[in-house]
């Protein structure tokens, strides 16, 4: 059975770990960070930091909840007939003898997730899903973000270096 979405089991170690990071990086943060900040800075720093695990959190969620499937599969001959009588042109669509239905001249056919995703990137296993035309916005959005964090991480040490 396809997956729907990324959020669909089984999860994968990858996208485990992605979601155990995403919840302890800002944790020691604000436990092991911010406290010994002057209370101008910390409070600076809280904004800014919670404004941007609100983006990795949305972008992280947006993209598992997305399902990147082709919006053109047809898997039931009674639809093919449908879109026949409705003028709508099959010469363009290529059958695909896995999801047994029309597809997309751009689509492949992921093996992890069972399905045809339009112009198909990769599946990426952070988030368990797969990347393609309807969630590639969200997947540049979603990396931003976790280099961002990565970078506000590595700035922090570089801080805490220099001040000793």
């Amino acid at each position: 059975m396809p997956q729907r979405n990324g959020c669909s089991s089984p999860p994968s170690l990858q996208q485990l770990g992605a979601i155990v990071y995403g919840i302890t990086s800002p944790l020691c943060f604000f436990l092991l960070y911010l406290p010994f900040n002057p209370l101008a800075l910390q409070i600076v720093l809280i904004v800014a930091v919670a404004l941007l695990c609100f983006g990795f959190v949305l972008g992280g969620l947006l993209l598992m909840f997305l399902d990147p499937s082709d919006p053109r599969i047809l898997k039931k001959r009674g639809q093919v007939r449908a879109a026949n009588e409705a003028g709508v042109s099959q010469e363009n669509l290529l059958w695909c003898t896995i999801c047994v239905s029309f597809v997309d001249p751009t689509s492949l056919h992921c093996k992890y997730c069972d399905k045809c995703v339009v112009r198909l990137d990769h599946h990426c296993k952070y988030v368990n899903s797969c990347i393609g035309r309807r969630n590639y916005r969200q997947t540049i959005h979603f990396y931003a973000q976790y280099n961002f964090s990565i970078c506000r991480r590595n700035a922090r040490y570089i801080v805490v270096r220099v001040r000793e």
